[in-house]
């Protein structure tokens, strides 16, 4: 019987486990599908490149890179943001950039469940960039610049500008060699600016035009190079300039002239040499004759007066007629080829006995013409002799005009369209000793050290600076019986004698002396000026003659 119960009972208690079972798995709840996340691929860009980050966020976002020079965001944009399509902008900076080697950032971006994704960033190697300019502002980029010969030392350069993102220097091996860069060796830093004057070389350049080019180089094993051209307009006719050679090296002037003293020494710009002659250099494109011609009250009737031609041989002129002024060569190649050569001057003294003794002894001026020979023989094609010479008369038909003056001649004035030609003037000073119709002084500073200012009529300015502890001066006065201080008293400091007495003025902190140099000239020496008294202060030097009268004066013009 029991048996049989049991038997029954089996299936429905099965029945009633499966209904628990199933009312227990319907109870259970649901899990959250997780978001998807974007997927966003590795970036390769460039230094300067812009861009955006596009995704969609399916959940709040913050994105963030681990190097600063991939700026994120921008100046308007957000580096945050809730779900939805997303656009981030981005800039590439040179932060931190290699010329040769790339660069990596990466960027991550966390949403609101913790989780985030992540890319690379490849930024390329940073390239190399000069800018060359004709302004310091950099608004105006040039390739070449333009030079002529007027443009042939540092009083007159043209400027261009540099700047670059990498160090640079003046590559001289790879420029021509015939343009000159101030300083002779230039550098610059980079983000710097950096002013580069240049001119050219007159004892390099071809006569001809010609380009030739400026070299700036990178510092690497393998240097990035930049050229600048530089077009030169050649020399044309007859260009000339003047140096003064002391101890055997040259000094270009700016002046288109020379004066000397009386005794055939330089003198120029208010400063006495040592030096009796100067030096000429000649580059030309055709090949030229200089012609010496000198001026009234010299040699001749009146006007000018033609002398010779060089290189050519001089005429054979009568006594009392040869010219003061000669031109040597440096040797005897021709003009182009020698371009070197010494005038010089004799000294300016009264010739007893001469025709023309009553002229001698005064002041006396030359022009000196630079012309091309084809010009010459333009206007006559015979002016050149089977033996190369020129006669001076046959120049002066060509250069000049004549005017007739009764019962002396005839005078000589130059033709205009030669004036060009004229390469420079030479004013010799009169013979001391001639007298003139003023005991004006004539001064000239020896010491080299301020600034000589002549105000006119034997009067002169000399400024000077604070550290200034003496200065040489050489006077000239024309006709004098004799030359003092107009306040002197004799000086007893043995610590400040010199070869010729001092002499006290009324101020503490000056002493001048004067001594006859026995050619007509004086030296004027002026010590104990250096000023420690913190403020500018002046004194005036009062020169008179025998008879009591001034002839001049010089006032010291000191800085604090």
């Amino acid at each position: 019987m029991k048996k049989s119960v049991s038997h029954l009972l089996y299936p429905i208690i099965m029945m009633i486990a499966a209904m628990n079972f199933t009312i227990s798995c319907t109870d259970e709840p649901e899990t959250e599908k997780q978001a998807e996340l974007p997927v966003l691929e590795d970036l390769t860009v460039a230094v300067g490149q812009t861009g955006t980050i596009d995704f969609n966020a399916p959940l709040a976002w913050t994105i963030s890179s681990d190097k600063e020079w991939f700026a994120l965001g921008g100046e308007q944009g957000e580096t945050s943001g809730e779900a939805g399509q997303q656009s981030v902008p981005y800039t590439v900076t040179d932060q931190d950039a290699d010329f040769e080697k790339t660069t990596e950032a990466n960027v991550r971006i966390v949403f609101s469940d913790d989780r985030y994704i992540t890319f690379k960033v490849t930024r390329g190697t940073l390239d190399r960039t000069m800018t060359i300019t004709s302004d310091e502002e950099g608004t105006t980029p040039i390739e070449s610049i333009d030079m002529d010969n007027t443009m042939l030392s540092y009083q007159n350069m043209r400027t261009f500008y540099v700047s670059a993102n990498y160090d640079w220097y003046y590559d001289a091996a790879g420029s021509s060699d015939w343009i000159v860069l101030s300083g002779g060796s230039l550098e610059g830093k980079a983000g710097e600016t950096c002013a580069v004057s240049v001119y050219i070389d007159q004892d390099k350049a071809p006569v001809e035009a010609v380009t030739g080019k400026i070299v700036l180089s990178s510092y690497d094993n393998e240097p990035v190079t930049e050229e600048l051209s530089v077009n030169f307009g050649g020399f044309g006719q007859g260009y000339w300039k003047i140096v003064e050679v002391r101890n055997g090296q040259e000094f270009a002037n700016a002046y288109g002239g020379c004066t000397f003293s009386s005794d055939g020494f330089i003198s120029q710009a208010g400063m006495a040499t040592d030096q009796n002659s100067v030096t000429l250099k000649l580059r030309s494109s055709e090949e030229c004759v200089l012609v010496v011609a000198t001026e009234n009250a010299t040699w001749g009737p009146s006007g000018l007066y033609i002398h010779y031609a060089y290189p050519y041989m001089p005429y054979a002129f009568g006594k009392g007629m040869e010219p003061w002024l000669t031109i040597t060569s440096a040797d005897t190649k021709s003009v182009l080829q020698s371009n070197l050569y010494t005038v010089s001057v004799d000294a300016n003294t009264v010739q007893e006995g001469s025709m023309y003794s009553w002229r001698s002894g005064q002041e006396r001026t030359a022009k000196v013409f630079c012309i091309p020979t084809s010009v010459l023989q333009e206007a006559n094609p015979n002016i050149i002799s089977e033996n190369g010479n020129i006669a001076p008369s046959a120049l002066l038909s060509i250069l000049t005009d004549g005017e007739p003056i009764p019962y002396v001649g005839l005078s000589y004035t130059l033709k205009p369209e030669y004036e060009q030609y004229v390469a420079f003037s030479i004013t010799q000073e009169a013979s001391a000793g001639t007298g003139s119709d003023t005991n004006y002084m004539t001064l000239k500073d020896l010491a080299y050290a301020g600034t000589l200012t002549d105000l006119g009529e034997g009067n002169y300015r000399y400024e000077t600076d604070s550290y200034q502890r003496g200065m040489n001066f050489e006077a000239q006065f024309g006709s004098l019986t004799g030359i003092a201080f107009k306040s002197s008293e004799p000086n007893t400091d043995d610590s400040t004698k010199q070869d010729f007495p001092y002499v006290f003025t009324d101020c503490d902190w000056l002493l001048a002396g004067l001594a006859d140099n026995g050619n007509g000239t004086y030296s004027l020496n002026i010590r104990k000026l250096k000023n420690e008294t913190g403020a500018a202060r002046s004194y005036k030097v009062v020169l008179i003659d025998g008879s009591g009268t001034e002839v001049g004066s010089i006032t010291i013009e000191q800085g604090a």
